[in-house]
């Protein structure tokens, strides 16, 4: 004969409890968290450096992937009574490799472009870059997290095979702490954080 086995079930222990970003109240009483789509993060260039009003030109046409390498530079220590070191992250370097397919008369590539055939160095391969994380805000607000900053744009190379359409690749470096801010999807202005 086969008795019933009884589990308890301890609530606190069960993470979706716990960890208010895996569940949210609806008119169904929760969800689960969902899946950021890649167009949840935004990412510009200001092709318009030289004005004193920037033109937003969005990183999207040509490009078929972007990625952020945070480079954490580290330090690690290991002391004379232990066998496992300590590492502490003590900066970072961010650079975004980017490879674009060309197309003539798209801000961001005649931009880049200007660049590649100018050979910018120093303050003239310098504009803002502004990234928008559009998953943090709710749906249709026109205050959505951002942050803005300075970076210096690194050519790659340019060209391709016979039967493929020109690409070029380009890196953007940025220099120093972003400014944490909001950026307004209607008027495309960004605007900082208040700061103490």
């Amino acid at each position: 004969m086969l008795f019933p086995i009884t589990i308890p079930i301890f609530w606190n222990d069960l993470d979706i409890w716990q960890d208010p970003d895996l569940w949210r109240d609806t008119e169904r009483g929760f969800r689960m968290a969902t899946i950021v789509k890649r167009s949840g993060l935004i990412h510009f260039l200001n092709v318009t450096p030289n004005e004193s009003t920037p033109t937003w030109g969005k990183i999207n046409t040509g490009h078929e992937s972007l990625n952020t390498a945070y480079n954490a530079e580290n330090t690690t220590r290991q002391w004379i009574g232990e066998d496992v070191g300590t590492t502490n992250v003590e900066r970072y370097a961010p650079t975004i490799a980017a490879t674009q397919i060309a197309h003539a008369g798209e801000p961001v590539f005649d931009f880049i472009d200007d660049l590649s055939f100018e050979l910018a160095v120093g303050a003239n391969a310098e504009t803002d870059y502004l990234e928008v994380r559009v998953y943090k805000a709710p749906a249709g607000s026109l205050t959505i997290p951002a942050r803005l900053v300075r970076v210096a744009i690194g050519i790659g190379d340019e060209g391709d095979a016979s039967d493929a359409p020109l690409q070029r690749s380009y890196t953007i470096n940025w220099k120093g702490t972003p400014t944490k801010g909001t950026f307004n999807p209607s008027t495309r202005a960004f605007a900082p954080a208040p700061t103490i």
